[in-house]
């Protein structure tokens, strides 16, 4: 063991390797490993950033090792293009750190830079633009290293190649983008209108199917018609004659005047009263071309909360089978919708320490039929969550005192006596004959789950 202990630390990747493969040989004496070779893990994974900066664009490149992990570039807008050389330079620094800070953050950062002078203390320039970011830079910790302009190719080309200044999706006129239509801007809109298509940030613009989503609404009709318009609804309803001449046999039908020129058919539970409960009676030609338009529009919302918000405003007597239908019918729906809580076990607490705890669990009756007899048989399940070792006791009623005998001899006697017995609340286990055995003769102290929560003896179930 001496000789273990007086090793001195890993300085390298090659010495971290060879300590690792000499822990894991031993696995099986390092319980929950893992958690405890995790700070070493991380010890040794530093990235290097090649950044530089130019009069009108930032280019920054992450490696690890020789391998490139991320590219950043981005135009200078027209007060960054004013910063001194030392500022343009700390600035493609800064942005690449925000830009990436999920995979920057917590690791051992090196920065490469063609500007000498961001090798020495920022402490020197005493401007408030680059004391304030190095506030920022200080959360990452890195290193400044200097590197000449010819070897700094890749960040030198990202800094100077020019980008496009128009997004493809502008160029592009299709008579498919007929509905996007945009109201005269003005140039200043115009200006930012560009600015947000040429920013380091995501834009809707880049994908079609989302701007679309956000800019328009879903199509409803060949008139392309705004469905909620109560004009479109009373053109919809006078054309369903079976609705009109619903109003005059069905007491729940009404004709509601909206404004001063307008009526709609209208489906009130309360007859003959002034109210407010009242909603839209949709006609069949109105009913799947709204349901679908409601689906698109609320972006695949599942069932629920597509009859909820459909129902709060508007009636047909077909309303659930249609929305039931579309939506079992969309594969974004099936496959996004939320599953069940109550289908999940809930992970496994890992103890260190094996004989522990035990759970305990009945199984059964199997049923099989032997020669034309019928047999059937039960057993008691017994489990160690740390070695994973599983015992099966047949036993031949569920009476308390039976029970605790079969556990007793199965495992009491055979295995070290453990501290905890984790059990459901079936009656063999609350039982006093049972606690009896368990609790006064073997000093193992009961943990009862809670009623009808199978969840909690989350092991037996998995093994079952």
């Amino acid at each position: 063991m001496q000789t273990i202990l007086s090793r001195t630390p890993p300085e390298n990747l090659t010495q971290l390797r060879s300590f690792i493969g000499f822990v894991n040989y031993y696995c099986d004496l390092w319980p929950r490993r893992a958690h405890t070779l995790a700070p070493l893990t991380k010890r040794f994974l530093w990235k290097d950033i090649d950044t530089d900066a130019s009069d009108y664009q930032l280019g920054a490149v992450i490696k690890q090792g020789r391998h490139p992990v991320a590219f950043y570039t981005r135009k200078v807008n027209s007060a960054q293009a004013n910063h001194t050389t030392i500022e343009e330079e700390l600035l493609s620094v800064v942005e690449t750190l925000k830009r990436f800070r999920y995979i920057l953050l917590g690791t051992r950062i090196k920065v490469f830079t063609d500007h000498k002078n961001l090798t020495h203390a920022l402490t020197s320039f005493a401007t408030q633009r680059v004391l304030r970011w190095r506030l920022g830079i200080e959360e990452f910790n890195p290193t400044f290293n200097y590197i000449p302009g010819p070897d700094n190719t890749v960040a030198d080309a990202l800094s100077r190649v020019p980008t496009t200044s128009e997004s493809p999706l502008l160029k592009e006129k299709s008579p498919n983008n007929s509905r996007l239509k945009y109201s005269d801007p003005n140039e200043d809109a115009e200006m930012m209108f560009h600015a947000t298509i040429n920013s380091s940030y995501h834009s809707l613009l880049d994908e079609p199917q989302l701007m679309d989503c956000f800019l328009v609404h879903p199509m409803f009709d060949d008139e392309d018609r705004y469905p909620l318009d109560y004009r479109t609804i009373r053109d919809y309803q006078t054309q369903d004659q079976t609705l009109m001449d619903a109003v005059a046999t069905q007491p729940k039908l009404i004709m509601k005047q909206l404004s001063e020129n307008l009526q709609l058919v209208c489906f009130s539970n309360s007859v003959g009263v002034a109210n407010n409960d009242w909603k839209i009676a949709m006609p069949d030609a109105m009913l799947d071309k709204l349901v679908n338009w409601y689906h698109l529009h609320l972006t695949h919302v599942g069932m629920t909360r597509l009859k909820d918000t459909m129902k709060t405003h508007l009636y047909h007597p077909k309303l659930d089978e249609r929305i039931r239908q579309l939506v079992g019918k969309c594969d974004p729906c099936q496959k996004y919708k939320r599953k069940s809580s109550l289908r999940r076990l809930p992970p496994r607490h890992a103890l260190v320490a094996p004989w522990y705890e035990i759970h305990i669990d009945l199984i059964g009756p199997w049923k099989i039929t032997v020669q034309g007899i019928d047999l059937s048989c039960s057993a008691l399940t017994i489990i160690d969550p740390v070695t994973n070792l599983v015992e099966i006791a047949r036993i031949a009623n569920k009476s308390a005192q039976h029970v605790g005998m079969q556990l007793e001899n199965t495992w009491f006697s055979r295995y070290p006596r453990p501290m905890r017995c984790v059990h459901d609340q079936g009656g063999e286990f609350i039982g006093r004959d049972f606690t009896t055995i368990v609790e006064e003769n073997n000093g193992v102290k009961l943990v009862p789950t809670t009623v009808k929560n199978p969840q909690s003896n989350a092991i037996c179930e998995r093994v079952h």
